[in-house]
């Protein structure tokens, strides 16, 4: 995971072409609508039992995925593909793969900030 960036540019910019604005906009947004989810995903984990909150789980890391995918964040969008399909796991299991989520999207944050 840490030998290849956590964002494939030639991917994004092939996509978006070579547009630094368009791809900082992008970029900007991703991390933003990315930290809300975790953070909802966080702020509502409950205590015991509930199968709404799966649900949440399982639309968010859907939307995650398909996020990370438009970015290149290849590894993200791997590990919320496992992660939307672990939604039925034990409660510290999914604990465990937020921390995990987290921990990716802070690395991502951190090669944003080089490459500006």
């Amino acid at each position: 995971m840490d030998a290849l960036p956590p964002i494939n540019l030639i991917k994004l910019r092939d996509i978006i072409g070579d547009d630094p604005e368009t791809e900082q906009l992008l970029l900007s947004t991703f991390i933003k609508s990315t930290e809300e989810s975790l953070t909802l995903l966080s702020n509502q984990f409950p205590a015991s039992e509930q199968p709404k909150y799966r649900q949440l789980w399982k639309g968010h890391m859907h939307q995650i995925k398909g996020s990370a995918l438009n970015i290149g964040a290849e590894y993200l969008a791997s590990l919320t593909s496992e992660m939307q399909d672990a939604y039925d796991s034990p409660l510290p299991e999914m604990k465990k793969m937020l921390g995990e989520i987290n921990a990716e999207l802070a690395r991502i944050k951190k090669f944003i900030e080089t490459q500006n």
